[in-house]
C-alpha cells in the first residue's frame, strides 16, 4: 500500500467507475438523509402544536385541567430539547455526506461535475456561473435567503417553542416562582 495523498494516485478508469459509484451513492445518501431531516421537523412542529393547543386548552380550563400546565409544559421543553439532539446530529450527518461527495467530485470529477463545489461558494451568498445551452448565467441567495443560514433559522424556531413553554410554566404558576409566602 503506498502514502500517496488521494490526489497524487494514479487515476485509472476502475478507480474513476468506483468514484462515480461512490459519488452518486454519497448523493443519493444525502438526498435521503436531508429528506429525512424534514419529515422530522414536521413532525416536531406538528408535536409542538398540539402541546400548544393542548397548553392554551388546559390554562382556559377548569380548575382540574390546570393542573395539567406544567406536565405539557416540561413535555414540550423535554420535546424540544430532544427536536434540538435529532436536527443538529442530521445536520452533522448531512455536512459530512456533502463534504465526502465533494471530496469524491473534486478529486475525481472535477471537470464534468462541479454541482457541490458551486454548491458551498452559493451557500455562502457568493455568485457562481452555470451554462446552459452554451450560455452562461449566473445565479446567488437572494438578499433575504442570505440572511441566516437553514442551521439557525430552525434553532429559532425550536427557541421561540422553548421559550412558549417556559412563559407558560411561570405565568402559569407565578406564586411557586415569583411570590413565596
Amino acid at each position: 500500500m503506498t502514502d500517496a495523498k488521494p490526489s497524487e494516485r494514479p487515476v485509472d478508469n476502475n478507480r474513476m467507475e468506483n468514484a462515480r459509484v461512490g459519488y452518486q451513492a454519497a448523493v443519493n445518501q444525502l438526498t435521503n438523509a436531508q429528506n429525512l431531516t424534514w419529515e422530522r421537523i414536521n413532525l416536531v412542529i406538528v408535536a409542538n402544536s398540539i402541546f400548544v393547543g393542548a397548553t392554551v386548552l388546559a390554562l382556559t380550563g377548569q380548575r382540574l385541567s390546570r393542573i395539567l400546565v406544567p406536565v405539557l409544559c416540561v413535555a414540550g421543553l423535554i420535546l424540544n430539547v430532544l427536536w434540538l439532539h435529532l436536527f443538529s446530529r442530521a445536520y452533522d450527518y448531512s455536512v459530512y455526506l456533502v463534504k465526502s461527495a465533494r471530496e469524491l467530485e473534486e478529486l475525481y470529477l472535477s471537470d464534468p461535475i462541479r454541482t457541490l463545489s458551486r454548491g458551498a461558494q452559493f451557500a455562502d451568498g457568493k455568485t457562481v456561473q452555470i451554462e446552459i445551452g452554451g450560455k452562461t448565467e449566473e445565479c446567488q441567495l437572494s438578499a433575504f435567503s442570505s440572511l441566516a443560514r437553514a442551521k439557525y433559522t430552525c434553532w429559532g424556531v425550536i427557541t421561540v417553542f422553548g421559550a412558549f413553554y417556559f412563559l407558560m410554566l411561570v405565568l402559569s404558576h407565578p406564586i411557586r416562582f415569583w411570590i413565596h409566602r
